[in-house]
């Protein structure tokens, strides 16, 4: 299965040499990395030529690599798509490389993106897109091929010891209505030589992501949790740790560039919190993420885009029951952690007849 992987950067050219870094350290060979950068003065152009310069340069003379080892480094090599050029903000960017792997635009040889005439053939294409941005890291050399492993035995109906989807029941794979047997879906088979990961796969396949500060301390770390209505109404999927099949965006649109921080947040919440999509995830720390982003400095902003959007797609009645009860949603579930829950339905049921005994006076 093939990936891309899309970075956006703008005068950011220390963070973006990190990320690039980590992308070239990759053992996984089947890697389209698209960089978009914003017309960046701060030496960033130089940082990608180099970053370029150092894939290319593992070819021998005679067009091979010199060494097996620098057989993933050719390859990226030879994906390798880059543009520096203005764009409208962050999500315009990220629309930008989503194109680009859409095979809708492509990459003049002056690095500025053109639409092209005609789509590219969809067995050209990746399956999945992650978006890295500028300054995130992938948290290991070897992490996209052990999602991508994965990610291959679901499609072959086979369970993962570390995957469970957002219902928390061990995943299989249903195909053409019944549930397929590992041995019906055994690499050799004809059944699986038949399977399209682009269709059989998970829609949206997301591991753990790690937080830290500008010191470079570890200040959190989101994993698997339960995605629902309720809990986009005030939390969010990461993009950085999750591969989104690429249909997802010919359904579901691209980001809305008319946000400035939350349009990321947007999608999700019309693809699964509103729409009929099913994350599934997968215990893999995938990224590392620097906490200096827009929307982690820029609350103010985020909560107003956010409100903005809820009032606009949720429908009122709904939207004043969660701003009535989100809060207490989450009191419920924090006690049921912590094995608190019986004593708060004992208090509650004491209550019930306290007033019902009142009533009767």
């Amino acid at each position: 299965m093939k990936l891309s992987i899309i970075t956006i950067n703008y005068n950011n050219a220390e963070g973006l040499r990190k990320t690039l870094a980590s992308v070239a350290a990759q053992t996984y060979a089947d890697i389209e990395h698209i960089i978009v950068d914003g017309g960046s003065t701060d030496g960033s152009v130089e940082v990608i030529r180099e970053y370029e310069q150092s894939l290319t340069s593992r070819l021998s003379p005679s067009g091979v690599p010199d060494k097996v080892r620098d057989f993933v480094g050719c390859s990226l090599a030879s994906r390798l798509k880059w543009l520096s050029e203005p764009d409208k903000g962050i999500y315009n960017a990220m629309n930008k490389g989503i194109e680009i792997a859409l095979g809708k635009f492509g990459v003049t040889d002056d690095h500025h993106s053109m639409p092209l005439a005609s789509r590219l053939s969809p067995d050209s294409l990746s399956d999945y897109i992650q978006i890295l941005n500028s300054g995130d890291i992938l948290a290991a050399a070897d992490v996209t091929e052990r999602m991508m492993a994965a990610l291959a035995q679901q499609v072959r109906g086979e369970e993962h010891p570390m995957m469970q989807a957002s219902s928390g029941t061990p995943l299989r794979l249903e195909v053409k209505g019944k549930e397929s047997s590992k041995a019906e879906t055994d690499a050799s088979s004809p059944l699986a030589s038949r399977l399209s990961p682009i269709e059989n796969g998970p829609a949206i396949f997301y591991g753990n992501m790690t937080k830290v500060n500008a010191a470079g301390k570890v200040v959190g770390k989101s994993g698997y949790t339960e995605y629902s209505l309720r809990q986009f109404y005030s939390s969010t999927l990461n993009h950085d740790c999750a591969y989104i099949r690429r249909d997802l965006f010919e359904e579901y649109g691209l980001y809305d560039e008319d946000l400035k921080i939350v349009s990321d947040w947007k999608w999700y919440l019309q693809a699964i919190g509103l729409g009929m999509v099913k994350p599934e995830y997968v215990d893999i720390d995938v990224t590392i993420f620097d906490d200096g982003g827009i929307s982690e400095t820029n609350l103010a902003l985020r909560n107003a885009e956010r409100r903005k959007v809820l009032e606009e797609l949720l429908p009122p009645a709904v939207l004043w029951d969660y701003d009535t009860h989100a809060f207490e949603m989450e009191q419920m579930k924090r006690l049921r952690r912590w094995h608190l829950y019986g004593l708060v339905y004992f208090l509650e049921r004491v209550c019930f007849k306290m007033e019902k005994w009142f009533c009767k006076r």
